[in-house]
């Protein structure tokens, strides 16, 4: 009878170590699962950052395109007054 408890015991003490195993297993596995969803989220968000800036480099580069061809436009500029000139840079700035 005594080595019947201690094959119950030991059978038992198995069972809870196995159940322990895979929960513990299961555990790191959606952890890992996690924190590769987490990084290709952070992916996504980088490249649409990207993308964003450079779109606004884009608008950036455009706008100054403009502004020196109004700039190239103007007789005052084109004549080499530095004294217009320099009031009109000075408006801009301001």
């Amino acid at each position: 009878m005594t080595r019947l408890f201690h094959r119950l015991r030991f059978r038992l003490i198995f069972l809870i170590l196995c159940g322990t195993l895979l929960v513990s297993g299961l555990m790191a596995y959606t952890s890992f699962e996690e924190k590769r969803w987490q990084i290709a989220r952070m992916k996504e968000n980088v490249f649409r950052m990207a993308q964003l800036i450079s779109h606004e480099d884009e608008q950036l580069v455009a706008g100054t395109r403009q502004l020196l061809i109004v700039f190239s436009h103007l007789p005052t500029l084109y004549n080499g007054n530095s004294y217009k000139c320099g009031a009109i840079f000075s408006s801009l700035s301001s």
